[in-house]
């Protein structure tokens, strides 16, 4: 059996398709349930696409470009209000070309998918307040259950 990583995956065959896991990209992705196509990045990505990426400590990482800078990206999940920032350019493997919900592939070039995205960027201080809020409910009940 041939085990190959990520990277050789896209360098040999420029895409790889895999159903991600966590929960950062959630609403757009949703863990184990959609598969994600990643297409091998030619040339630098634009505000609002998605990453996969190493982090330093070997973690890969698919998350939303949220503004481009010389040589590096910042990053952010679209379930989450902390941005990653001096992601460098180098450490970025592939894009996100679109994904399927079930049998439907939903393309991240479609007119739907980029209103979305534009709308659920903008709302990122608004997203802040919310998934704060929604967090320390949930350290409440657990504290509670003690």
């Amino acid at each position: 059996m041939n085990n190959l990583t990520i990277e050789e995956v896209i360098r040999t065959h420029g895409v790889y398709s895999c159903r991600p896991i966590g929960s950062s990209m959630f609403p757009t992705l949703r863990t184990t349930r959609d598969t994600v196509v990643l297409r091998k990045k030619e040339g630098r990505l634009k505000r609002y696409d998605v990453a996969l990426y190493r982090r330093p400590d070997g973690t890969c990482v698919l998350h939303r470009v949220m503004s481009v800078e010389e040589a590096t990206y910042t990053m952010c999940g679209d379930n989450q209000y902390n941005l990653e920032r001096n992601v460098p350019e180098d450490s970025v493997l592939a894009y996100l070309e679109g994904f399927y919900r079930g049998e439907k592939y939903v393309s991240c070039d479609s007119l739907l998918h980029r209103s979305y995205v534009r709308f659920w960027c903008a709302s990122l201080t608004l997203r802040r307040v919310m998934l704060a809020f929604i967090h320390r409910c949930g350290k409440i009940k657990r504290m509670i259950k003690k």
